[in-house]
């Protein structure tokens, strides 16, 4: 794209010029100083782990012709300096002015919740497609442009890469955009700016308290997203979560809600659950429709109708939506079945103490033999969980085989004993090589037993101190089925 004077860019944005001129041609816009070219803007942001106000003279070797930055620091003449408050603010600003502000051509749906939201985003994709209305997808297993599919480095990535990936989306004709909105994207800004017309809730439980610190703060950053939808968005809440209570109080948009409870909007009635998917009566507007989905469990019938309310606000056909639904397939790595020789084994992303539970409950819904169960729990990240899950898996699974998830800079000894900490040595088996631990839940699988892989679902990588190598429990189960 042709480069843009640096006085467009900052139309909406307050500054301190400290020096230089607003005159420069920008020819794109940088926050890794490893990326920078000759008459680039660099944005020095602080990050988890250093600062970018360190790497402002590596940018300006590189060609950056203006800094934007927080703190001062001395910087070469010649050079355009700009003071702000609070600068990943002013790069998502930046960003969105830089590429068009392609958002304000786009229908942004965004999904926040501990779990539930990559299968709800791909339940609604699925469903518009079938609308024929053409739609992206921004997730943590991928980001999508119609049938495109692209890596996904975070769950909601920077926001410079955002709009970038916006501007691509209107370029492609996308109408629709669902947003997986990580609490992390909330607290660090990566959305600013951005007008969602529909905010969805799934849950919240425990996670991230390495970052977050406390739930209340978990929380927080999570109602950020209710709290700047408009008065002419919608907020959709899960009526069996309490805190959708908080999230109402601090909307501004019409609120409407899903869920098992008869004061939800949108609910279902008469559940049956079988490894084949779910049907149930969804009871809407004074309406009753028969749904069959391909979708297993109770979280993921709560998925289904977080999505089915989701698209009903944007006033589709509500009998070919819910006719489309069992044609609906599951998303890899959540509730995956891999079946050989009439055994059974699940794989999912469950990586919470409640997702951990959820799926065992689940699966115990619809089988009658045993289960057995294998996970363990990542590296670097919130250590309370760990005893939590540990205690949930050993009280509702018949063999628990507890293994490393991804170490990280930890080691995978030290995290096996947060998690078996407390509980009752014969109640577990450790094998801390993730292959093994599959190959040996697959060993002693019987039929009519399910053998349940949690903790990594669609992952294709394990990452062993700073090492990221190919790994998918999926691949193993089905080598683990081959050798036996």
């Amino acid at each position: 794209m042709s480069n843009l004077l640096l006085k467009e860019l900052l139309k909406n944005i307050e500054f301190e010029l400290l020096q230089g001129e607003l005159e420069p041609a920008i020819s794109s816009i940088h926050y890794d100083s490893r990326t920078v070219v000759n008459d680039s803007l660099f944005v020095a942001i602080k990050g988890f782990q250093t600062d970018g106000h360190i790497f402002i003279c590596q940018a300006i070797q590189k060609g950056a012709s203006v800094i934007i930055l927080e703190d001062e620091v001395e910087v070469p003449k010649g050079i355009t300096v700009l003071k702000v408050k609070q600068s990943r603010k002013v790069l998502a600003l930046l960003s969105s002015a830089f590429y068009g502000n392609p958002a304000e051509k786009l229908t942004l749906i965004g999904i926040t919740g501990t779990n539930g939201k990559t299968t709800t985003s791909f339940i609604l994709k699925s469903l518009l497609d079938s609308m024929e209305v053409k739609t992206g997808l921004v997730g943590t297993t991928g980001y999508y442009i119609g049938e495109e599919k692209l890596e996904a480095s975070h769950t909601t990535p920077e926001s410079l890469e955002l709009h970038q990936l916006f501007a691509k989306m209107v370029c492609e004709d996308v109408k629709v955009v669902i947003m997986e909105v990580s609490s992390h994207s909330l607290s660090m800004d990566r959305v600013f700016g951005l007008n969602f017309k529909i905010g969805v809730f799934t849950n919240l439980t425990q996670d991230h308290l390495d970052f977050h610190k406390t739930m209340e703060n978990y929380r927080e950053a999570k109602a950020i997203l209710f709290e700047n939808l408009s008065e002419d968005s919608f907020a959709i809440l899960n009526e069996d979560d309490i805190n959708s209570n908080f999230f109402r109080k601090v909307t501004k948009a019409k609120t409407f809600t899903y869920g098992q409870s008869p004061k939800a909007d949108l609910t279902a009635s008469s559940p049956k659950f079988d490894l084949g998917g779910t049907s149930f009566k969804l009871v809407f507007d004074d309406s009753n429709y028969n749904v069959r989905t391909n979708l297993l469990g109770k979280f993921n019938l709560s998925n289904t109708l977080a999505s089915l309310l989701t698209i009903f606000t944007l006033q589709l056909n509500k009998r070919i939506i819910i006719e489309s639904l069992e044609k609906v397939q599951t998303v890899e790595g959540r509730f995956e079945i891999i079946r050989k020789n009439k055994l059974t084994a699940i794989v999912d992303y469950a990586h919470t103490p409640d997702a951990l539970e959820k799926i065992i409950l689940s699966v115990r819904e619809v089988t009658n033999g045993k289960i057995i169960l294998v996970f363990g729990c990542g590296g670097d990240r919130d250590k309370e969980k760990r005893p939590l899950m540990g205690k949930i898996a050993t009280e509702l699974a018949d063999k628990v085989i507890i293994t490393s998830d991804n170490p990280r800079t930890e080691n995978p000894l030290g995290i096996i004993e947060n998690i078996v900490k407390g509980l009752e040595a014969n109640s577990y088996q450790v094998i801390p090589n993730r292959k093994e631990a599959i190959g040996f839940g697959v060993k002693i699988l019987n039929l009519g037993d399910v053998l349940i892989v949690a903790g990594k679902g669609h992952e294709t990588y394990q990452i062993i101190g700073r090492e990221k190598s190919h790994f998918d429990d999926r691949e193993e189960i089905r080598k683990a089925f081959e050798r036996n």
